[in-house]
């Protein structure tokens, strides 16, 4: 039996829904979506093409996710079959691409960098500069913890 092909785009996308739900279950009172072409708006190295656009929009366009006006943090949603430890080691890996796009985007909506990363048959887990107790691991600068787990922090760590 031949494999099916799996659209990449597609797993993001869906991905992204299912992120945006975690979220809205999360904080029933706020509302999460996704951003149209998934941050490709004015995201990463599309920024250019905000000048002259007035600044809430082009906040609300960046990123994977469009987050409420008072959230601290831009998110990025990554949707990926696996992940390799040696991709820690390589500085041309996705995961470091992940680093690079996430701070670009946050730093460029004057918020803090959250990625969110789902692989094929396991837990979501969270990439913040932020230290918090329980992380998993740091990774220059990063740290990584199960996304159920941050989700427990208070509304405040959140929210400003």
């Amino acid at each position: 039996m031949a494999k099916q092909k799996i659209n990449s785009k597609n797993k993001g996308s869906t991905a992204e829904r299912e992120l945006c739900k975690i979220l809205n279950t999360r904080f029933p009172e706020h509302s999460f979506k996704r951003v149209p072409s998934s941050g490709a708006l004015f995201g990463g190295k599309n920024s250019k093409f905000a000048n002259g656009i007035d600044e809430t929009i082009t906040n609300a366009l960046v990123g994977d996710i469009i987050v409420p006006l008072n959230f601290v943090f831009s998110v990025e949603s990554k949707s990926y079959k696996e992940i390799s430890f040696w991709d820690l080691f390589n500085k041309s890996s996705d995961l470091h691409q992940w680093f690079e796009q996430a701070e670009g985007d946050a730093e460029f909506s004057k918020r803090k960098p959250m990625i969110v990363a789902k692989f094929n048959n396991k837990q979501r887990i969270c990439f913040l500069k932020d230290k918090l107790e329980g992380y998993v691991f740091e990774h220059m600068g990063w740290y990584c913890y199960w996304l159920s787990e941050i989700l427990n922090q208070e509304d405040n760590f959140f929210l400003e």
